[in-house]
Parts: C-alpha cells; structure tokens; sequence
C-alpha cells in the first residue's frame, strides 16, 4: 500500500459480503471441529465466540466510547482495573482479569496483568515474577504478576462496570524493580 491512505481505498458491499461469508464459514468451522471434544474444548469454543461478540460490539461503538466520568481519575498508576484481554492464541495472556495500570498513553494504557492465586513453583524465585497478596478494594485474594506480560490496550478493554483497586507503593516498588532487572523501560 506503500502510503495510500486507507479512508481513500474503496471496498464494494460484494467484497465485504464475500469476506463476511467466509468469516462465518471459518467460525462454524472451527465449532464444529473443537466443540465436544471434551470439557476444554467446549469452553474454548465458548470463550471465543463470546470474545467475539464483545470484540465486535467494541469495534461496533468505537466512535461512541467514552469513559465515564467517575471512572477517569482512576486511570492511572497503581490503580487496578478488569481488563478484557480477549481470546488469544498459544501462552499470550487472555480473559477478563485484573491489571495494573503502569502508564497511560492518550487513548491507551500499558497494563499489567494480575493472575490469581500464589506464584507457580516453576515460577518462584523468577526475577520477572511478582507476588501481590493484596489489592485494595479487591476481593482478598493472592495474586502475583509476570512483567513480561506487560501489554499497551485501549481503555476501551478497561470494564468500567466492575470494581476498581489500588496496589500499595512497596507492590510498585517491586513491580518496578522486576522490570528493572528484566530490561523493561515504559
């Protein structure tokens, strides 16, 4: 496309009919191959299609978002938001999960991304491996991060719906010093 601009490229409604038949070809495809496999692969089928239509409905309102207004002081560092990562492909994190917010950028927001539970033994000791135990307000539950799971998301992934937390600065603190040691500069 070598600096065409895309707005002035015309795309007929027979183009888009034809790439909508086939996307839908594709998902009922992927259905019928993964689903009822076993219990893994129903969810799987599940969480994508689910991923879809939110994914869809985003791109849908994408000129009508806005953040409200309660909700934008929060949207800074060290506060906690649900994020939809979406359905990723391979070990890329995905889901709906809580992430710190480690800096905004405009319209989007470098994330990371908080998992439940303590730090899997394979993981302990990691210098990218940070154990958060407590998040303010927040169900009390251990959590832990891997920095190298850092990912820059629009704030329209942010779930302005569910609860917002805050990490105490010593979880900063290490949250930092980890990026530090993995050569992670944001």
């Amino acid at each position: 496309m070598g600096g065409e601009n895309l707005s002035e490229i015309k795309v007929s409604k027979e183009e888009i009919d034809i790439i909508l038949d086939n996307t839908i070809q594709s998902i009922t495809d992927f259905k019928n191959s993964v689903y009822g496999k076993n219990n893994d692969s129903s969810k799987k089928v599940k969480n994508y299609l689910e991923w879809t239509a939110v994914k869809t409905d985003m791109v849908k309102n994408e000129e009508l978002f806005t953040i409200p207004d309660n909700k934008a002081p929060l949207i800074k560092r060290s506060y906690v938001h649900w994020v939809h990562f979406g359905f990723n492909v391979g070990k890329e994190f995905g889901g709906h999960h809580p992430a710190v917010i480690l800096k905004e950028t405009g319209d989007s927001v470098f994330v990371l991304p908080l998992s439940s539970g303590k730090i899997p033994q394979d993981k302990k000791g990691k210098a990218y491996c940070v154990d958060v135990p407590f998040v303010y307000d927040l169900a009390a539950m251990p959590r832990w991060a891997n920095v190298l799971r850092i990912v820059c998301v629009s704030k329209m992934r942010l779930d302005f719906t569910s609860r917002t937390g805050r990490l105490q600065g010593k979880y900063m603190d290490a949250i930092n010093e980890a990026m530090k040691k993995s050569g992670i500069k944001i």
